[in-house]
């Protein structure tokens, strides 16, 4: 079973917390009984207890995240897919998704994680791939491709507007 997990993937506006909730997790094939064993823990997970009633098209895209996160932690995936998903809310509800996905990492399951946060790639990835405008720039061991990376980065930002359009173009194949 896979597990993404991306600000409001999937999630339909117009339904609860709580529906939205029976939806994704019927949708990965659980049953109603299933549901309602996990429910609880998605609920408190996700620190939603007083809106989980509500549409969520009046929660906030922090709260919207939270429990975006929390189905797809809770229903315990074989790959998880998580992409930027922890740069949105507080910062106490981070660091339990942080921990979260240690906990994750440390049972041996399979995670692809997409961001940009190099503390976390070094935290999370035992390999990096860095995509570039779509193609793959570098595939390998985290120090070698983070430090290339940096260095990119760090060339990158002394071009100025016209350098960088050249360098997209380039990328791209246009030029």
């Amino acid at each position: 079973q896979v597990s993404l997990i991306a600000v409001s993937s999937g999630l339909k506006f117009e339904l609860s917390g709580r529906d939205n909730i029976e939806l994704k997790c019927l949708m990965l094939g659980f049953s109603k009984k299933e549901i309602e064993a996990m429910e609880d823990d998605i609920i408190e997970f996700a620190e939603l207890e007083q809106f989980i009633d509500q549409p969520i098209k009046s929660y906030s895209s922090g709260m919207r995240a939270r429990l975006g996160f929390a189905i797809s932690v809770t229903v315990d995936p074989d790959i998880l897919i998580v992409d930027e998903a922890l740069s949105v809310g507080d910062k106490a509800f981070s660091e339990k998704s942080l921990a979260k996905m240690v906990e994750f990492k440390n049972s041996g399951k399979t995670m692809i994680f997409v961001s940009h946060s190099i503390g976390q790639m070094r935290q999370f990835c035992d390999k990096i791939l860095w995509l570039e405008y779509g193609k793959v720039k570098e595939y390998g061991e985290v120090d070698e491709v983070l430090k290339n990376y940096e260095d990119f980065l760090k060339e990158f930002k002394s071009l100025n507007k016209q350098q960088r359009e050249e360098y997209r173009k380039k990328s791209l194949g246009l030029l």
